[in-house]
Order: structure tokens, then C-alpha cells, then sequence
């Protein structure tokens, strides 16, 4: 039911031939996702795809245009969630074909954001 707070819902049961127990089988009924009016504090996936979108619309290997687009489009977004981050440049080799690997400069966008708590998480993304 929308808007409903999640619950465990008994659906059935059956008898079990030895001992006499019973077995219900419950159906967990959750709320919808927020979409797109969840509060700017809480996760959107209406609002992730919007990026993952804007990212994955086309190719983008390490080098080309593509990818620069996409490192600018992503230090864009960090920048306006008022989160610094920074271009890691290095280099890589890229498999072509089959057969021949290819030199090539690889960058990575690293952003820090200082937690609440005392644990730790990392989110990684590959080279543009």
C-alpha cells in the first residue's frame, strides 16, 4: 500500500505431516521509493540515473573528447554539491584489439567528503 510504513503480512500456511508445526509464509510490503521528491539529504535513484545518463550516454575512452566531457561533467556536479575534488593523471595501457596494447593517459576524479562517524567508505570510479 503506498506511503505505508514497511510490515510483515501473513499470506498462508500449511502443516507440516510430522510434529504438527505450521510454516506462514509472509510477504514483506515496503513503501515506493521517494524518486525524485526525496529530500536533497536522502539517496534518489530517479536522481542518480539522471547522471549515470548524462555519463554513459555515449562511449568515452581514456583520451577522447568523450572522456574529457565526462571528467568535466562529473567536477561540475562535485562543485555545485559544494564537494572539492581533484584530477589524478597517470598513465595506462589499453588492449585495441586482440592483439596490440596501446600507451595512454588515464584520469582519475578524486573527491573527499569528511563522514560523521568512525567508519570509513570509498567510492572509486574508473579512468577517463
Amino acid at each position: 500500500m503506498p506511503g505505508s510504513s514497511p510490515s510483515l503480512v501473513p499470506t498462508g500456511h500449511r502443516r507440516r505431516c510430522s510434529g504438527g508445526r505450521r510454516w506462514w509464509g509472509l510477504r514483506v510490503a515496503l513503501p515506493p521509493p521517494p524518486g525524485l521528491a526525496a529530500p536533497a539529504s536522502e539517496f534518489s535513484a530517479d536522481r542518480a540515473m539522471k547522471h549515470v545518463r548524462a555519463i554513459a550516454s555515449k562511449p568515452h575512452p581514456a583520451g577522447s573528447p568523450e572522456a574529457a566531457a565526462a571528467r568535466d561533467y562529473i567536477l561540475t556536479e562535485l562543485g555545485l554539491l559544494g564537494i572539492p575534488a581533484e584530477i589524478q593523471n597517470g598513465a595506462g595501457l589499453y588492449q585495441r584489439n586482440s592483439f596490440r596494447l596501446s600507451p595512454g593517459k588515464t584520469e582519475n576524479v578524486a573527491a573527499r567528503i569528511k563522514g560523521t562517524g568512525g567508519g570509513r567508505a570509498l567510492l572509486t570510479l574508473r579512468s577517463l
